[in-house]
């Protein structure tokens, strides 16, 4: 969430402690001055004022200055985002799996290997569920599912009693539907046919929850000693 200040400063309504400074009345004599400006490592620039020890004054007025309006907004994330990882040059491996870092996991993301133009889905190890993968009419999901694990159907975002048997018949065109699963071992896993791989990330936002920042994509090569980070 993003705060907007306004500068402009109302003395009439409220106080608080935002800024602090000393009027010197008309009436102050004083020879001499110092002016020290710091820039602190918040980015609020302060500036002191010393008057020298010759002053003299009957009546110092502090004044204590709050913000006139502070203005709350949010900013929409897209609801797809994608990323496709520059070439990465493995060895020989048996197979290689995914390893990712990142802020929030319990969102509807997509991962897949690029291999010769070819694209291949695969889940990071790290992402025990699939959450809420998009359902398209007339296509099957992703992976293959665990039946005997907990399985969600979701509509437009909402929990629904639908089964997994019902998937197929859902209207998908008028209303959007996704599914949470467990899914078999094999989405874990891949066996590259050349040694020059791309990783590819689809994000979907559906509600309100936080959008993932992806820190990290590791490609581990299993059969080999290296490990590749994108």
């Amino acid at each position: 969430m993003d705060i907007e200040f306004n500068p402009s400063v109302n003395t009439d309504n409220f106080s608080s402690d935002f800024l602090k400074f000393n009027e010197v009345p008309f009436n102050t004599a004083y020879t001499e001055e110092t002016i020290t400006n710091t820039n602190h490592k918040d980015n609020v620039h302060e500036t002191t004022i010393e008057l020298n020890k010759n002053q003299i004054f009957n009546t110092v007025y502090e004044y204590n200055f709050g913000i006139n309006s502070i203005n709350i907004f949010n900013k929409q994330p897209l609801p797809v985002a994608g990323y496709i990882s520059p070439e990465v040059t493995i060895k020989n491996s048996n197979f290689i799996t995914l390893s990712v870092t990142q802020t929030n996991p319990d969102v509807s993301q997509e991962y897949s290997i690029i291999d010769n133009n070819k694209e291949t889905a695969i889940q990071p190890k790290e992402l025990p569920q699939v959450i809420k993968e998009k359902l398209f009419f007339n296509l099957p999901i992703r992976f293959d599912v665990d039946t005997s694990k907990e399985i969600i159907i979701y509509k437009n975002n909402i929990k629904t009693d639908l089964t997994y048997s019902q998937i197929n018949s859902l209207d998908t065109k008028s209303d959007e539907y996704t599914i949470t699963y467990t899914p078999k071992q094999n989405a874990f896993r891949y066996k590259p046919t050349s040694k020059t791989l791309k990783v590819k990330v689809i994000q979907r936002h559906l509600g309100s929850e936080i959008p993932s920042t992806i820190k990290t994509i590791s490609i581990v090569c299993h059969g080999g000693s290296a490990i590749w980070n994108i």
